[in-house]
């Protein structure tokens, strides 16, 4: 093996080092991430999203206008007298359908026992699957909860980030 021109660098005296180690008890809970792809993304979403209160009332907004399409596309099917609102008949047997008549809304809408017996077995059938989806939401807003509940804890206590300083 050739020479080389490289010196030892030495001390006098071996120097111990000492590392002190005290365990922050709140930074340990993160200390064993698993999945850190899905945990760096929850941090961007939450950051993104402007916090914990707004996930939660966005998965809770999406769960209710899922619940409200349901219902209003069963109340135009339903529980709209058609023929009464574009006056090809009267509200009332008693009257003679003329131009100058206006049309009530009470005259238009339909009790609600009117409108469940006119429900089909297509009509079920397509309740079925959207109450499905909507209880497929119910469970990601509970889902969304506790998963950001945990980065929320993360900016908090980790970071010492408080809620106020990312939302705008």
């Amino acid at each position: 093996m050739p020479e080389t021109g490289y010196q030892v660098l030495s001390s006098e005296r071996e120097e111990e080092v000492h590392f002190q180690f005290t365990p922050n008890v709140a930074r340990n809970r993160w200390n064993h991430i698993e999945d850190l792809d899905t945990f760096f993304t929850r941090i961007y979403l939450y950051h993104q999203r402007h916090g914990f209160i707004c996930l939660i009332l966005q998965s809770a907004l999406d769960l209710l206008q899922v619940i409200f399409l349901l219902v209003f596309s069963l109340f135009l099917f339903y529980c709209i007298d058609y023929p009464v609102l574009f006056r090809d008949k009267p509200a009332d047997s008693n009257r003679v359908i003329n131009g100058t008549d206006k049309v009530r809304l009470s005259d238009v809408f339909l009790p609600a026992s009117k409108c469940t017996s006119k429900f089909t077995i297509f009509t079920y059938l397509y309740m079925i699957p959207l109450l499905m989806f909507a209880l497929f939401r119910l469970m990601k807003v509970f889902n969304v909860a506790y998963h950001y509940a945990d980065i929320k804890a993360f900016y908090n206590v980790a970071l010492h980030i408080p809620d106020v300083r990312y939302l705008k």
